[in-house]
């Protein structure tokens, strides 16, 4: 898939956090990313859409393409930035993400 994108947003949880949901259909156990690529446009129609964080409905915006995969390949044209989980990062070479299924192990004491 190509095009012009101000934000590509891979996601395997339905929240940024304080109740920003940008992945409506995003569930951990479902062994796939939740992919929502917003398109460029100009600044106010990101606020005006803004609200559909809040009620779960980003999806259903025309600035989102949403799909689901288990492997993504992102690549930049320019020179760009990215985050994961808070922490911001220069990108220097194509992005590559991959679900590992069933790969958390939890260890508790009784």
């Amino acid at each position: 898939m190509e095009g012009n994108y101000a934000a590509a947003i891979v996601a395997n949880a339905s929240m940024y956090g304080y109740n920003f949901t940008i992945a409506p259909t995003a569930a951990l156990d479902d062994g796939l990313f939740d992919v929502i690529l917003l398109k460029e446009a100009p600044v106010y129609k990101y606020f005006l859409a803004s609200y559909r964080m809040l009620n779960k409905s980003i999806h259903k915006s025309s600035l989102a393409t949403v799909f689901k995969t288990s492997a993504l390949k992102i690549t930049c044209q320019r020179h760009d930035y990215y985050h994961v989980d808070g922490e911001g990062f220069e990108m220097k070479e194509p992005l590559s993400y991959s679900i590992k299924r069933k790969n958390i192990k939890v260890i508790t004491a009784s």
